[in-house]
């Protein structure tokens, strides 16, 4: 890739790129085609590439990026565009007018080149956002007409969900993408705000999941976590139909962590895998594993006489914390006590970084 400054911003500025203690060198093959060359094997790099969290870190439109960029612009002159902005280097003109960062405040350059179906034309407030059709989006329907459709959208962002349901009542909406959890709300004020809901099937493969931590510091639950017939006891003993029922509306599908249906790499067994609620299964590997029952609650109890508390952290929103109530009770009937909280999205992103 010959426009490779956006590639060699992904590899010196960010820690998936960076292994052995340097970044990786990349080599232009041709106009369409580069490689990366690592110090040590780096084995998910594939999907550091495709993720869409660092997609816009990969591609980036080198014939704008390099206006702001002293490799092309004499540093001098960025410097004088950056005081102008209120900035006092070049770097942080160039990270200004990085969509990859702006993004992450919901602002884009209006003149930011894109590969979407849409282009910022202009926010007039805040929270507000016109997007016109971009003309040279690369897509087309499957009768060969060129997408998207609509010329215009006016995009408003509404954070309390109070708020969005009273403009839905008022008719004030042409569409909008909701949670399964305002579906009661929504489905129960249909004809007072003359709108339809539709029910999609998402593209994840799971709505919540739990990951046990088998690098955790502290070794006896280290060990705990990395024996698979704790983490195979505790999924048994999750009534997965229940909390469908609870609070899905039965409209989910009872399953186990792994892709969606229409995904290519589906196997049915993967999506039932160890994901029926069997507790005497359950009880019988906590048994196996030598955690003993103790006291008037059943609690389970390593063979050193700690009891097993887990202390799960649970990022609030989409009923996770909800879900993590019922899992508590189900998971406390087979003698393993959870102590959790709910964090922050970000809370648990830096607990995660620090093990």
């Amino acid at each position: 890739m010959r426009s490779a400054l956006g590639v060699q911003q992904l590899v010196s500025g960010c820690d998936q790129g960076v292994r052995g203690g340097n970044s990786p060198s990349v080599e232009a093959l041709d106009d369409y085609n580069f490689r990366l060359s690592f110090k040590e094997p780096y084995g998910s790099i594939l999907f550091a590439l495709i993720h869409t969290s660092l997609e816009s870190s990969l591609i980036q439109p080198k014939h704008y990026l390099k206006n702001f960029h002293p490799a092309y612009t004499p540093e001098e002159d960025l410097d004088k565009q950056a005081k102008k902005k209120g900035f006092d280097h070049w770097f942080e003109l160039f990270r200004d007018a990085n969509h990859t960062t702006r993004r992450m405040t919901g602002q884009t350059p209006p003149d930011y080149p894109t590969l979407g179906a849409w282009q910022v034309l202009s926010e007039p407030a805040i929270g507000h956002v016109i997007l016109q059709r971009n003309p040279y989006y690369w897509k087309v329907d499957p009768d060969g007409k060129q997408l998207p459709y609509i010329d215009r959208i006016h995009s408003e962002y509404v954070g309390n969900e109070e708020a969005r349901s009273l403009k839905y009542m008022a008719g004030e909406v042409d569409f909008a993408q909701n949670p399964l959890e305002s579906a009661p709300v929504l489905l129960s004020n249909r004809k007072r705000g003359k709108y339809s809901v539709r029910m999609w099937v998402e593209n994840q493969g799971t709505r919540v999941t739990y990951f046990f931590n088998q690098t955790f510091p502290d070794l006896e639950l280290r060990g705990l976590f990395r024996d698979r017939r704790f983490r195979i006891a505790l999924s048994l003993g999750i009534n997965r139909e229940e909390i469908n029922d609870i609070l899905y509306y039965g409209k989910c599908i009872p399953r186990q962590c792994t892709v969606n249906r229409a995904c290519s790499y589906y196997e049915p067994e993967f999506e039932k895998s160890y994901a029926e609620f069997d507790p005497d299964r359950a009880n019988e590997l906590l048994d196996e594993i030598g955690l003993k029952r103790k006291g008037v609650r059943g609690w389970r109890h390593f063979p050193s006489g700690r009891q097993v508390i887990l202390s799960p952290v649970v990022i609030e929103g989409g009923f996770r914390p909800d879900m993590t109530e019922l899992v508590a009770d189900y998971w406390s009937a087979l003698g393993i006590l959870l102590s959790w909280r709910v964090v922050d999205n970000e809370l648990v992103y830096t607990k995660l970084m620090g093990n």
